[in-house]
């Protein structure tokens, strides 16, 4: 028995990009998996950061944190340090 190939991608939120990679896999035999739809991101930063990934802040939301951000390394501290106030 063979096993089924599977691919992950690593989309929170847009449901549009979810639909296009569904899309684009349909009948390839390959199985897409979103296991982190839906997580909140500032968990799930935190989480991935203590597990030791290194995290580069590749865009930023300007009304929520600094664009000065955007290109950094991020920490556990730059997540409760950086917010604008």
């Amino acid at each position: 028995m063979g096993s089924r190939p599977v691919t992950g991608f690593g989309d929170l939120f847009l449901a549009d990009v979810r639909a296009y990679r569904e899309a684009a896999l349909a009948g390839s035999g390959i199985t897409p998996l979103f296991p982190l739809r839906g997580r909140r991101t500032d968990e799930l930063a935190r989480e991935m950061i203590a597990a030791g990934v290194r995290a580069v802040i590749t865009c930023v939301d300007p009304a929520q944190l600094a664009p000065r951000y955007a290109g950094a390394t991020s920490t556990p501290t730059s997540w409760t340090s950086s917010r604008q106030a």
